[in-house]
């Protein structure tokens, strides 16, 4: 069913759904009645035709909006649209909720992303936790269809730089900028009051002396501006947020542009930016803008957040700019006579058509500001002593009253010695009392019966709310449609408030939505078991939110687990944090810095929530990237010798170090560049040797990179240079195949089936890892297995269960070979050749052998066995004590 909820205005948080037709405006009889007095009474109708819904425009004021631009005729409605009239703005949806923000409840670059603010022409806005420093941050993200715009993303990455070279208190900070996954990103400080159209939306406006600190709020953010050359371009209400002290803090500089950076600004690509009610009218044609710009913007905001309309309007975009270009603005003392002269005056200048007319500088109006304000106070407190005058005076008027009624009293009680009392004289002054009291009597009688038929009606809610309240919870624990019992509980809510039911509707509410936050922690950390901080973020987020709830308990439980369990995590990073570092050792020293990135950005990864351990990654880091820098260094140094020297090959041969560490960036760019100076008549690798090829096969085979090795022998083979190789390739290109092959196999079988593993295996695997070494081991099996790493599943006496994953290449080939690859190769045929070609390479000759016997028999692979088979009986005749070594 379409769904149409306000995301923005004086109504936000109202929604309707609706099958036909609707109409929306400020008509008492509209299908959704609003409170903007920007709307027309009928603004605009929704029906549908055939199978599309349509939006007309029904001749209001200021035209209908749809995706920020004016309609003209009936257009068709698409999923996701938003509808602007005055200063609301709908959501259009076919279907409600159809998928929640995938952000939400997500942890990037360090940042818990808790709820979405708003969208703006670049992006997406949400309120964040910055885990490092636990505090609340708005996290401003590009969307993804944009970040495919290298302009687009050049303007984004603009706009953080422009925030963050200004450190003022009047204006937002920005904290970090970056990119994580496929999101750009920038995080700055949070504003919790919203924002000043927040407080004037629908047409409501501020007191003078209300706006008058705001202004000077502005004015100051701006000079600050000012003086470091930077044109912010879109000042308007929704750009002056506010913090917990009501302080103006500007925000978005999207639009910001420097002055001395640009002479000709939106001139050179034809670009207008800027909102059409408050843009000045240069930056409207397309001209060069300066500070000056930003002041008639200013002047225009507060024209509208103090008389409560926008200087001028129209029903489309075209009409307004043409007011702003041609039209003088009504000024504000013509219709505002409480408003100063000097206030109305100081806009009317800010707003002057020629920037030459406004003020010069933003301090000028700073100073008439800070005189208005003194003034405001001084008639304050002019007003207030004649009040206290008042008072006074009022005081001595009552004091002399009751000085002479107290002489009066004293005359009459003597005459009333004098004069004894008579029955008459009683009966005139009790008469009348009697009357009066009948009258009251009667007065609050009738009052009370007055007052019966409500109590009645407020029975009849109570009941009709109970009936209701009943039904639905049937229906809910009967797993009816819980869709409609939300629905239903909401209604109740909505019809019902001061019920009995109402509050228990409420409270329904509130359980069902900490349920559905409860799975969906659950199902979080079900997927990233090892982000705790993110995890525990989740659960206590549940618990600020409704701390009254059934599953207090079990969430204070499940924190307390996640705990203990982070723990006994950090422990076990503790001790494989000394075999990672000396893998990366390894791998420096071998010259494969790309690899050794890898595994310790994967390790940080997994650290991240432990500082200690990361600190400790963060020097390894450090040191990892001088090693890189220096190796590049030599590398560079290397090739313009042989380059020098004219020893093409030693050069490409240089190249060919640097291109297997090219996932580093300043690698590939040192590469792309060092490319251009081979000449292009000279092959690149004239002169690679054997042992070229073989110490490359043997660096894809120890790493179980099956995939990429096929793919680069593949690549070799088709070069005209390598012609000589042609034998050789092919064999490694097939027989790097064959293993992958068997991998992909043994990959596939552990999806449904786990591997178990003797405990001699177990022990083996402890010797060469001591991580892995967990006292009370009851059983030890092999739960998955990727492209280079597989995952052991460990349960101990105790009744405990962990998870360790290891990286094959840490894995002895036999050990490989011994408990996993022979397992499941007994009984696959066609697998037999893929076994013997594995051991062969890994200088298990006798087992190869065995393997490659039985392929022969079965008539599978006796051309490639029969050259392997030669190679061994070469091997076992020159070295037949190694060939022995390496099995035992």
């Amino acid at each position: 069913m379409p769904f149409l909820a306000i995301e923005k205005g004086p109504d936000k948080g109202q929604s309707i759904h609706f099958e036909e037709n609707c109409i929306i405006g400020r008509h008492p009889n509209s299908s959704l009645r609003l409170s903007d007095n920007a709307v027309s009474r009928n603004h605009f109708k929704i029906f549908k035709q055939e199978s599309e819904y349509y939006i007309e425009d029904t001749e209001s004021l200021n035209g209908t909006q749809v995706n920020s631009e004016f309609i003209t005729k009936p257009t068709i409605l698409k999923d996701g649209d938003r509808i602007g009239i005055g200063e609301t703005i709908f959501l259009w949806e076919k279907i409600e909720n159809k998928a929640q923000d995938p952000l939400i409840s997500k942890e990037l670059a360090g940042y818990l992303i808790l709820e979405r603010l708003g969208k703006g022409g670049m992006g997406i806005v949400y309120k964040a936790k910055q885990l490092s420093l636990q505090r609340d941050v708005a996290l401003k993200i590009l969307s993804p269809k944009a970040s495919d715009d290298q302009a687009f993303i050049q303007r984004f990455i603009e706009e953080a730089r422009a925030c963050a070279n200004l450190n003022h208190p009047n204006i937002i900070q920005v904290y970090d900028v970056g990119q994580a996954e496929r999101y750009f990103y920038f995080s700055m400080e949070y504003a919790p009051c919203g924002s000043i159209q927040s407080m004037i939306a629908g047409g409501k406006s501020l007191h003078w002396e209300e706006a008058l600190p705001l202004m000077l709020d502005t004015a100051s953010g701006l000079e600050y501006a000012e003086r470091k050359k930077i044109v912010h371009r879109d000042i308007k209400p929704d750009n002056l947020m506010l913090s917990e002290e009501r302080r103006v803090k500007i925000v978005d500089l999207g639009l910001a542009k420097r002055i001395d950076q640009e002479s000709q600004g939106q001139a050179k690509d034809g670009c207008v930016f800027g909102t059409p009610h408050f843009i000045a009218p240069e930056q409207a044609k397309g001209l060069s803008v300066d500070h000056r710009s930003d002041i008639y913007s200013f002047g225009a905001s507060f024209y509208r957040i103090l008389s409560g309309k926008p200087p001028f309007q129209g029903n489309n975009i075209r009409t307004i700019l043409l007011k702003q270009l041609n039209e003088k603005q009504v000024s504000l003392k013509s219709f505002m006579p409480s408003i100063p002269e000097e206030l109305s005056d100081m806009i009317d200048t800010m707003m002057q058509k020629n920037p030459d007319l406004r003020y010069a500088s933003n301090s000028e109006i700073i100073e008439r500001l800070q005189k208005l304000s003194k003034k405001s106070a001084i008639k304050t407190k002019k007003h207030s002593l004649e009040k206290s005058k008042v008072k006074i005076n009022k005081a001595k008027s009552t004091l002399s009253m009751s000085r002479t009624s107290a002489m009066s009293r004293r005359d009459t009680g003597k005459k009333k010695q004098e004069n004894s009392p008579s029955w008459p004289k009683c009966l005139r002054v009790l008469l009348p009392i009697v009357i009066i009291n009948f009258f009251v009597f009667f007065f609050v009688s009738a009052q009370l019966s007055k007052c019966s038929p409500s109590r009645q009606e407020q029975s009849m809610k109570e009941s009709m709310a109970k009936k209701e309240y009943h039904r639905l919870y049937a229906l809910y624990e009967n797993q009816g449609s819980l869709s409609e019992v939300i629905d239903g509980m909401q209604k109740i809510v909505r019809d019902y408030p001061n019920t009995e039911w109402g509050k228990k509707s409420k409270e329904f509410l509130w359980e069902n939505k900490s349920k559905v936050s409860y799975e969906k922690a659950k199902e979080y950390q079900k997927s990233y078991p090892n982000e705790y901080n993110t995890i525990l973020a989740l659960y206590q987020k549940i618990l600020q939110e409704n701390p009254q709830i059934s599953l207090t308990k079990t969430i204070q439980k499940e924190i307390e687990d996640i705990k203990a369990e982070k723990d006994l995590y950090e422990k076990e990073l503790e001790k494989r944090l000394h075999q990672v570092l000396q893998k990366i050792d390894e791998l420096e020293k071998d010259e494969k810095y790309s690899k050794a990135w890898d595994i310790l950005e994967s390790f940080q990864k997994e650290c991240k929530d432990f500082p200690d351990i990361s600190s400790k990654m963060r020097e390894n880091r450090i040191q990892l990237e001088k090693n890189i820098k220096k190796f590049l260094e030599i590398a560079e140094k290397n090739f313009q010798e042989n380059l020098k020297n004219k020893k093409f090959s030693e050069a490409s041969l240089e190249l060919e170090k640097l291109k297997e560490n090219q996932k580093i960036w300043i690698i590939k760019e040192k590469l792309e560049t060092l490319s251009k100076k081979i000449p292009k008549n000279i092959p690149k690798q004239e002169d690679l040797s054997k042992d070229f090829f073989d110490k490359k096969w043997k660096e894809f085979f120890s790493t179980y990179e099956w995939e990429k090795g096929t793919t680069y022998f593949q690549e070799q083979l088709k070069k005209k240079e390598n012609a000589s190789f042609s034998i050789l390739l092919q064999d490694y290109a097939d027989d790097m195949k064959e293993i992958h092959r068997l991998f992909k196999h043994i990959e596939k079988n552990l999806e449904t089936t786990p591997l178990s593993i003797a405990s001699h295996g177990w022990e083996e695997l402890k010797n060469k890892i001591p991580a892995l070494e967990i006292p009370k081991v009851d059983s030890i099996a092999i739960s998955s297995m990727k492209t280079q790493s597989i995952q052991f599943n460990i349960s101990s006496k105790e009744k405990t269960s962990l998870s360790h994953t290891v990286a094959l290449s840490f894995l002895s080939q036999k050990w490989v070979y011994k408990y996993i690859i022979q397992q499941y190769a007994k009984a696959q045929t066609d697998l037999f050749l893929s076994v013997a070609i594995y051991c062969y390479y890994s200088q298990l000759y006798r087992y190869s052998k065995i393997w490659g016997e039985k392929s022969s028999e079965i008539d599978k692979g006796k051309e490639r066995w029969a050259k392997l088979k030669q190679k061994i009986v070469e091997i076992e005749k020159t070295n037949p004590k190694e060939s022995k070594e390496k099995e035992d």
